[in-house]
């Protein structure tokens, strides 16, 4: 499949009003592969959020955008999110649309698929064109130890999920959005699937995957009394906790915290991974943060391979100081 010249559908996630970064993500993955293609949105809303994000959405680099606002959109259902999207590609007749590779968007694209009989490829980490223009997504497999390039073998159009946070947005994802469109939609009925309740977090903690600096335990913190050592760390930083599988399998933590291959994919500014040894498992879920600080007190831990700075020693006494020392720094 050739992109250039082509029409290219994003699908616009957001919450809170807010349209997420992945968002972003998606159209620097796009427009670096493709920069001649023309890149349009969908918005599935609300009315009363219409507004709101149109605003956000007039900031990114999208020709036009179709939106499709209904009240059955407050809650999540794949079946009618899914048949929304069909209904723009059915008029937008893109060559490709693109999803992130999130729980809701992935589940939509997965029945969109389904529903349009198109090919789709999920999880990607990447994209990529090839010399004779052919567009390629890259794909991890292996827990990340080989990359596979994919491609769609003669087919009309195709659908990719984009895996969120691995993708650093770049000054392509900025611009000016020209013109929104509104696509009519008739919400369909689900008998089989019925949400019956939805529970909010209430502790309105930053999301990990939104993070800028995270402090992570692994084994080596040694119960789930001792993580108050690393929440002390990330309360004087203005961070939040993370995870390894060992510590959330252990019951330390709770499964939103834990960061990797099965977890969560994070890209912050500052990690600090205390007492994780650095399996690859979790390092793929975490090793394309800004800077990643390592304290463990086996010098030989695979996490060093990976961090810009580390610190061999016991965690139990390296990160009160360090605490310590940054309250100071950030009282004056």
């Amino acid at each position: 499949m050739k992109l250039d010249s082509k029409t290219i559908l994003i699908y616009v996630e957001h919450s809170g009003s807010k349209v997420k970064k992945n968002t972003s993500e998606l159209i620097t993955a796009v427009k670096k592969a493709a920069p001649s293609a023309e890149l349009t949105g969908v918005l599935l809303c609300v009315p009363a959020e219409r507004a709101k994000l149109c605003s956000d959405i007039e900031k990114l680099n999208l020709k036009k955008v179709y939106v499709v606002e209904n009240e059955s959109f407050s809650i999540f259902s794949k079946e009618n999110f899914a048949s929304a999207v069909k209904a723009v590609i059915e008029k937008a007749a893109p060559a490709l649309t693109v999803f992130s590779h999130t729980t809701n968007s992935s589940e939509t694209a997965k029945v969109l698929a389904s529903r349009t009989q198109l090919a789709i490829i999920c999880d990607a980490i990447n994209f990529a064109v090839y010399e004779d223009g052919e567009f390629v997504a890259v794909h991890p497999m292996y827990a990340g130890k080989i990359r596979a390039h994919i491609k769609f073998e003669n087919q009309p159009g195709g659908i990719v999920t984009l895996r969120p946070n691995v993708v650093e947005v770049c000054e392509t994802a900025s611009g000016a959005c020209s013109s929104f469109e509104t696509v009519p939609f008739t919400p369909v009925s689900n008998d089989a699937v019925k949400i019956i309740n939805v529970i909010a977090d209430a502790s309105k903690k930053i999301d990990l995957s939104e993070a800028d600096i995270i402090v992570a335990g692994g084994r080596g913190v040694g119960s789930k009394e001792n993580f108050k050592v690393l929440e002390d760390l990330a309360a004087a930083i203005n961070g939040v906790v993370g995870a390894s599988r060992a510590a959330v399998d252990a019951g330390w933590r709770e499964h939103h915290d834990q960061v990797g291959q099965t977890g969560k994919i994070v890209n912050p500014k500052i990690y600090i991974a205390c007492g994780i040894s650095g399996a690859i498992q979790h390092t793929v879920g975490m090793q394309t943060a800004k800077c990643i600080i390592a304290i463990n007190k086996d010098p030989e831990a695979n996490i060093f391979k990976i961090a810009d700075y580390g610190i061999v020693g016991d965690l139990f006494q390296v990160v009160p100081e360090l605490a310590s020392e940054l309250k100071k720094l950030i009282n004056g």
